[in-house]
């Protein structure tokens, strides 16, 4: 019998074998089971981001309107329509807002991640090799000593096993963020965001801008930590009985929720409320209108609560009145929009500080279609009529004690919309002659306004401070009335008196520089 080699005995290995395996006939069900799966688990995500923003949305419009003390009526099929994209509009708007936030900390979450994993605890030569380290251990054993550790080194010890164990684990999302691109483009937006914080002037909008980024800021960060935290937190607290993408769903229902709750906790949501709807146009500050002569008793009542003329001089072709300093709240939605007239306390506070104090405040409603808004750059130069009978007295030219709170109220108006490089004081007078003792200390009534005008020029220029204002003061006498009244024989007193009073005034017609592009209360300064 001829020996046999190994080569021929040998059987062969199925696993050594170089012809494929044969895939199993249920794979290709498996792999579209799991696509199948992925795609539910993100309609499932994008269903629930969509109700959320249209939560979010709808709650803070609903909010807007319970705080102007309003409510749209005569909403067309349409306008409901629109009223919902708003709501939309919030939701996806805050979304942007805190995906800006939680980029701006991605760069400082990297560098204390790097900063803890250089605490671990490296790779080194096992002690058995080190014959000096070995000898010591058996001469300690030898003698019984017993083994003293500093009192510091335990808890050292544990914060370098957490860094090890943060180091190694791979249940953390942190790993996502890193890179040099994220590094750099976080560091450019928070760089960013810190200068423009510290280049804005001390005004409303600027504190309205700066409560709004450090709360999104705040939130922002929350959001990070959330989105970077280990999964097994998660895993910890779903229950054992829920599906395996409960830890996935309970993370992402506390990213868009805690940070929501922390924005509305913080009170300083209502500026990003005003934002939108200032770039939407349905709120509109600080501007000229329009409305129909006949709102003309209700705008005279208004500027007698409130301390400051709000009608312009002037009339437009078709008889409507310009109505200057007007905010309006809500418009463009509904039949009725809301305009309100008010008067702030000084910016005090800072910053940081609470919003300005109202002190005085009037709201009107208007009908929408017959309500127009004038918003001009340079702003438009306005006419201010002062009645004669709030500033001075019957026959005198010194202003009263009231008249001055009333011409601070003017400057604070008249800055409100820009630098002004002109102010016309011109006085006017009814065609009454005057009588008594005034006859020989004043004269006739053309003598009487130019005082009085001068009276009121020289209190605008001692309350406002602008470098190359220039003022000017004039007299018309009753050469320019408003309102052709009987004479003394053609009616009572009482008619009479109240005929002449609109043309007892004196008019304040102001002049804007074309550079004068300011905000609302950045303009000029106001010495009281």
């Amino acid at each position: 019998m001829s020996p046999t080699t190994d080569k021929e005995n040998a059987t062969p290995n199925p696993s050594s074998s170089t012809e494929p395996v044969p895939s199993s006939p249920n794979e290709p069900a498996d792999r579209i089971e799991s696509h199948g799966k992925r795609i539910e688990n993100l309609n499932n995500l994008a269903s629930l981001a969509y109700k959320v923003a249209i939560t979010a949305g709808t709650t803070v419009t609903f909010c807007y309107l319970f705080r102007i003390g309003f409510f749209p009526t005569g909403l067309t099929p349409g306008e409901v329509v629109f009223f919902v994209f708003v709501a939309l509009a919030f939701g996806f708007l805050y979304v942007a807002f805190l995906l800006y936030g939680t980029l701006a900390w991605v760069w400082i979450v990297q560098t204390l991640g790097w900063a803890f994993r250089q605490c671990r605890f490296r790779d080194h030569i096992p002690a058995s090799k080190w014959p000096n380290l070995r000898s010591r251990v058996k001469d300690q054993k030898r003698s019984g000593e017993p083994k003293r550790r500093c009192w510091i080194y335990a808890p050292v010890r544990a914060f370098r096993k957490r860094a090890t164990r943060f180091a190694n684990s791979k249940n953390t999302n942190l790993r996502a963020f890193r890179g040099a691109w994220f590094f750099c483009a976080s560091a450019i937006v928070f760089a960013v965001t810190l200068l423009t914080i510290l280049s804005l002037p001390s005004t409303a909008g600027a504190r309205q801008a700066i409560q709004l980024a450090y709360t999104f800021l705040l939130a922002g960060f929350i959001c990070l930590i959330l989105v970077s935290a280990p999964s097994d937190s998660f895993n910890a607290t779903a229950q054992s009985g829920m599906p395996p993408q409960s830890p996935m769903l309970l993370r992402w229902i506390l990213v868009l929720t805690v940070p929501l709750v922390v924005v509305v906790a913080l009170g300083w949501p209502m500026p990003l409320v005003y934002m939108v709807f200032e770039r939407l146009g349905i709120r509109i500050l600080n501007v000229s209108i329009e409305v129909p002569e006949s709102e003309l008793g209700a705008l005279v009542r208004v500027a007698d609560v409130i301390g400051r003329p709000l009608v312009d001089c002037h009339r437009t072709t078709d008889a409507r009145l310009i109505v200057h300093g007007a905010d309006v709240l809500w418009t463009g939605i509904g039949t009725t929009s809301l305009v309100s007239f008010s008067v702030f306390a000084p910016l005090n506070g800072g910053l940081l500080g609470p919003d300005p104090q109202v002190l005085k405040q009037a709201l009107l409603r208007f009908d929408t279609s017959s309500l127009r808004i004038i918003k001009t750059r340079p702003p438009l130069n306005p006419c201010f009529d002062l009645p004669n009978d709030m500033l001075f007295e019957t026959g005198e030219y010194e202003l009263t004690p009231a008249a001055k709170g009333q011409l601070q109220t003017v400057a604070t108006a008249i800055l409100a919309a820009g630098n002004p490089e002109r102010i016309v004081v011109r006085g006017h007078s009814d065609s009454r002659k005057i009588t008594g003792q005034a006859t020989g200390n004043i004269g006739d009534n053309q003598r009487l306004s130019e005082l009085r005008a001068n009276a009121v020029a020289e209190a605008l220029k001692q309350l406002i401070k602008i470098p190359k204002l220039t003022v000017i003061s004039e007299g018309a006498g009753s050469r320019e009335p408003k309102a052709k009244c009987p004479t003394d024989s053609a009616g009572t007193r009482y008619e009479i008196e109240q005929c002449n009073a609109p043309n007892r005034r004196v008019e304040v017609k102001v002049t804007y520089s074309v550079e004068s592009q300011t905000t609302k209360g950045q303009a000029g300064s106001i010495v009281k």
